[in-house]
């Protein structure tokens, strides 16, 4: 449940005329997506003005919030939580079958998508709403489902959707350790991390913790 109101110090639930902040179209796609990406459903609450009116600060966000999801609808109704236990660099997933959806939180052309654990193999990507580009290229290594971005992307202003078709649902390792030579590789995409800086970064060679910057 949440509230598109702000005033000083505080969401609100009902109109006031000391309003400071509105919710952005963004800032409902991004509640919306990780509510559904955890199997949720979202409850938004609109305050209505004494004269029983929806205010246009209001309207406008919620019209442009309801367009995206009009475009990537597909992602979002009727779909699970995501099957990765942790929490992915790129964005959030939801799942419908054997087909994901990745929400990813800033698109780049190009750009290199790691799905961890992934053993289940990829047959076909796509973009959705308009984005551009078309199809995106795919495969797969060593356990770890792979999706690269076309050159021509034009990313959506609000959140790019990727659909990733599997050739059966998917199946993901929860836990990998992979052994050579004795030593074993604890993988970046499922470290718990703490501290302002840290963060993982992806690339076409893998992943690694990056930003050694922050030690507390």
């Amino acid at each position: 449940c949440y509230s598109m109101i702000k005033i000083p110090g505080k969401w609100t639930w009902g109109w006031r005329s000391d309003v400071t902040e509105w919710s952005t179209p963004r800032q409902m796609v991004d509640l919306l997506v990780e509510c559904a990406s955890k199997g949720g459903n979202l409850l938004l609450n609109v305050g209505p003005t004494p004269q029983g009116t929806i205010p246009t600060e209001a309207a406008e966000p919620l019209r442009a919030a309801g367009a995206w999801i009009a475009r990537h609808s597909e992602a979002i109704y009727g779909t699970q939580a995501s099957p990765f236990p942790g929490k992915l660099e790129f964005g959030r997933v939801t799942q419908r079958g054997a087909t994901l959806y990745l929400f990813l939180n800033d698109a780049r052309a190009g750009q290199t998508i790691v799905l961890p654990g992934l053993t289940t193999k990829i047959r076909g990507s796509e973009l959705l709403g308009g984005a551009g580009g078309g199809d995106c290229a795919f495969g797969s290594r060593a356990d770890e489902g792979i999706v690269i971005l076309p050159m021509e992307l034009k990313p959506d202003g609000l959140r790019t959707v990727v659909r990733v078709d599997l050739e059966d649902v998917p199946q993901v390792v929860k836990l990998r350790l992979r052994a050579k030579d004795g030593q074993l590789t604890l993988l970046a995409t499922e470290a718990a991390i703490e501290g302002k800086l840290l963060r993982v970064e992806q690339h076409a060679g893998g992943s690694n913790l990056g930003y050694w910057l922050d030690p507390k």
